[in-house]
């Protein structure tokens, strides 16, 4: 995409220039006020910085240092500078890249924190194991692990009456199963309406996760109850899309996005699943360094998680397809690859002001609905799919700017679970009548 924007030049600036966010190098240092290692502790005695620039030549110099600074950047955002007033980002930097940065910057640079790890600790918290509740839905009060998650879907299938069924699809690179949920209608056969919905590509977007078991639990008591909703149709959802990934993110690296794929001659690990699809892979927006967060893989579909997701792509017409990340607010239309125009915009258009109208009808949040409002993405999962035969958008879900970005606090993720499952449910309509 084209310049002045702070989070394509914050991302992009280090993965083509090869350097390291803070998250991809495990530094020993000593930390004097926590014993125990977490998924918190790679930011503890890190700073949180808030970036105000004011200018464009503000905003290039400040993107170069924080960059040089090895900082890690908290947005995937693209925010250009507003037509009055300053730009505001997050990122996390050192003690002394944040000294650096006051001293250069002044009142355009604020400390949020002197310790990002306790701050998001605090705010949105670890995620918890084997603890039950007895009231349905005050399990979505606290973050749940990969084998809590695993098993609340489990359960509910094994409940279901056959209406569910589930499915391996896959198998990651640390070998863990990739699960597919299956609501097939009276009437479905090949080549009828399909809706396919998976979520938490990326590891450290635990609210996706957190709206993927939601939705499973959700659409299959509808279906059970209303035997009609599906007929002649079939939806299929991936709860958990990088188990892996996300198994490392809360026990390690909070903020941790690619899968956990061994790069031959790097330490650095790991391959981000929504830059490793065929189309567009290896453009704009992508990385051949392995210590990138957007670093593509060796090939297009190198990786068993992303060839999993594709079997369901390929298996039969779709007609719509959902990849939902956080955070931003926004639901993505294709492409992510090119600025250009996708020959669809018409269809596109109608689907994602239905699913934009349904969403704010729960709790009267707005999602932006467009083509090209985050940087160019080559290799994106819903620009496979689109180019596939489907409709293929990214939810990012809540929050658009602050409440802790990728570690929303905690009474967030029923309310953005529910509100984003009504726009699923618009999906499922607009795919019956397409």
């Amino acid at each position: 995409m084209a310049g002045g924007y702070l989070v394509a030049l914050l991302g992009l600036w280090g993965a083509t220039r090869g350097l390291v966010p803070v998250h991809a190098v495990r530094v020993v240092k000593t930390r004097s006020n926590y014993t125990t290692w977490d998924c918190y502790s790679p930011y503890d005695d890190q700073h949180l910085l808030s970036l105000m620039p004011c200018t464009a030549d503000a905003l290039n110099d400040m993107a170069e240092a924080v960059s040089a600074g090895s900082c890690f950047e908290l947005s995937e955002e693209k925010l250009a500078l507003p037509v009055e007033g300053c730009a505001s980002e997050e990122v996390v930097c050192s003690p002394a890249v944040s000294a650096d940065l006051l001293k250069r910057f002044g009142d355009s640079v604020r400390v949020t924190s002197t310790d990002a790890g306790a701050h998001y600790r605090d705010s949105s918290g670890p995620s918890l194991s084997h603890d039950f509740v007895s009231v349905q839905d005050s399990w979505y009060q606290r973050w749940r692990d990969l084998g809590e998650q695993e098993s609340r879907v489990n359960a509910t299938v094994q409940n279901s009456g056959g209406v569910a069924t589930l499915q391996n699809i896959g198998t990651s690179v640390e070998g863990r199963n990739i699960k597919a949920v299956r609501l097939t209608g009276q009437g479905y056969s090949r080549g009828k309406p399909k809706v396919f919905l998976n979520f938490n590509l990326h590891a450290r977007e635990w609210i996706s996760g957190m709206a993927g078991v939601y939705a499973v639990e959700k659409m299959f008591q509808k279906a059970k109850n209303d035997r009609s909703w599906l007929k002649d149709m079939e939806l299929v959802l991936v709860p958990m899309s990088n188990p892996d990934g996300f198994h490392f993110s809360q026990t390690s690296d909070r903020f941790w996005r690619k899968n956990r794929r061994s790069n031959s001659g790097s330490s650095c690990k790991g391959v981000d699943l929504n830059r490793n699809f065929p189309k567009g892979f290896g453009g704009s927006g992508t990385s051949k360094n392995p210590c990138s967060d957007a670093f593509t893989g060796s090939k297009a579909l190198s990786e068993p998680e992303s060839k999993a997701l594709a079997k369901i792509i390929n298996e039969a017409p779709l007609t719509v397809h959902i990849d939902v990340h956080s955070y931003s607010q926004m639901l993505l239309a294709p492409w992510s690859y090119t600025p250009k125009a996708h020959p669809r915009k018409r269809e596109w258009q109608a689907l994602g002001n239905q699913m934009k109208s349904a969403i704010r009808s729960k709790n009267g949040r707005t999602y932006e609905v467009g083509d090209n409002l985050l940087s160019d993405a080559g290799g994106a999962f819903q620009d496979f799919s689109t180019d596939e035969g489907a409709l293929g958008f990214t939810y990012e879900l809540y929050p658009s700017r602050g409440n802790g970005g990728f570690a929303p606090p905690t009474r967030m993720i029923l309310p953005v679970a529910e509100e984003v499952l009504e726009g699923f449910y618009a999906a499922v309509e607009w795919a019956r009548q397409a």
